[in-house]
């Protein structure tokens, strides 16, 4: 293209006819040539020609069309809003950052749609200002905010991570969540220390996107944040476990005997959305009593981990016999002087197998009188029926505390 033509173009910008205009504001655009950005940015004030001026300026590139383009996306009154929001995106300037954030509240869809794809197109210079407006006053702001830096990825994980120790209480809620989004195992680690935030939202969006992220080291802290003062922490971290799935069982399992009340009732519930089935008989014991289910765990047989029947006195020699199968018992039964049993493995049937062998092979007035049971751990955890026949039956029930 010659350089009359440019001219000639520059002069048809204010020709009275309105396709005229159009299309000279048009050609100037794919000309590129930098003498017409002024007469451009002049055009910008006509109400019809001035969107194809923004355009125009957008494909140009020129750094003067800035501060007229951001004054046009900040004017309510403007017709031309999302024009002069795509214009800055193409020319790349990182002043126009934050008056595209702003944009990102406004009520126009096209406007804001636009100032999304040009803060994408500006990329990583526009992370630090996104962050900060994750803590805007404005909903929308905050919203859209969020998403472009999800879109924008790995280079804004490790702002977002520095974000979750923010003194203002939203950007770490919001960089939490958003870490969430943007699923970096990076973010894991920072995202298990904020499940300690002082503030109930903050360790409830970390617990969740520890849940979206799915690591297995967040199982444990998981775990421990089912147990929060706050309902909602507790419902995202046990969410959370639910998502990350049979990793979680074995750890799961080791925590149906917590001591904190909320933990074991959440660990049962996790494991219940799990539909877990108990790999072997320890495991459903421990299930089943934790779930006071005391009528099947008298059905669960051949259960035998630590129960020791006796110190037995033969020839003056105390020896100790573990775990007998009663049915094939031969040592003299009337020399039995004590009966240990372990609360926490105990199988049901297989002591009350052993105690009417006893009762028939002694019986039942001496084992008043001579024989006494030392109960291991909680007593609590035997059931009733037991612990009754244990006090009913023999000279003295003693209770001490489970060796580990």
């Amino acid at each position: 293209m010659k350089d009359d033509r440019v001219e000639e173009l520059i002069n048809a910008l204010g020709d009275r006819d309105l396709e005229v205009r159009e299309e000279a504001a048009e050609a100037l655009g794919k000309i590129g040539d930098a003498r017409a950005v002024e007469p451009l940015i002049k055009a910008l004030g006509d109400w019809v020609v001035g969107g194809k001026a923004a355009k125009a300026l957008g494909e140009i590139g020129d750094a003067r069309a800035v501060k007229p383009l951001i004054k046009e996306l900040g004017d309510m009154s403007s017709n031309i809003q999302s024009e002069a929001a795509w214009a800055l995106g193409k020319i790349d300037d990182t002043r126009a950052v934050e008056p595209l954030i702003r944009a990102l509240g406004g009520k126009d869809e096209y406007v804001r749609k636009e100032a999304t794809k040009a803060l994408l197109k500006i990329g990583t210079s526009a992370i630090g200002a996104l962050k900060k407006a994750l803590a805007d006053r404005n909903r929308d702001i905050r919203m859209h905010a969020a998403e472009i830096l999800v879109r924008i990825g790995d280079p804004a994980v490790e702002p977002l991570i520095m974000a979750l120790g923010d003194e203002n209480l939203v950007v770490r809620e919001k960089a939490a969540e958003t870490l969430g989004k943007i699923c970096d195992t990076r973010a894991v680690e920072p995202l298990i220390r904020a499940l300690e935030d002082r503030v109930s939202d903050v360790r409830k969006e970390s617990a969740k996107a520890l849940g979206k992220i799915g690591d297995t080291c967040a199982i444990e802290p998981l775990i421990k944040a089912v147990g929060d003062d706050e309902w909602n922490v507790r419902e995202k971290a046990r969410e959370a476990l639910v998502k990350i799935g049979k990793p979680a069982i074995e750890s799961l399992i080791m925590h149906l005997r917590n001591s904190n009340l909320r933990i074991r009732e959440n660990v049962i519930n996790v494991l219940d959305q799990l539909c877990y089935q108990p790999r072997n008989n320890t495991e459903m014991v421990h299930y089943l009593i934790a779930n006071r289910h005391w009528e099947k765990v008298e059905g669960i047989c051949s259960l035998v981990t630590r129960i020791v029947f006796g110190e037995i006195s033969t020839d003056d020699d105390e020896t100790s016999l573990k775990n007998p199968d009663v049915s094939e018992l031969t040592i003299p039964m009337k020399n039995i002087s004590k009966v240990i049993v372990d609360a926490e493995t105990y199988d049901f049937h297989q002591v009350e197998r052993f105690i009417t062998y006893a009762v028939n092979y002694i019986g039942e007035k001496r084992l008043r009188k001579k024989v006494e049971v030392v109960i291991h751990g909680n007593p609590e955890k035997l059931h009733p029926n037991l612990r009754n026949l244990f006090k009913n039956l023999f000279r003295e029930v003693k209770e001490v505390v489970f060796r580990q």
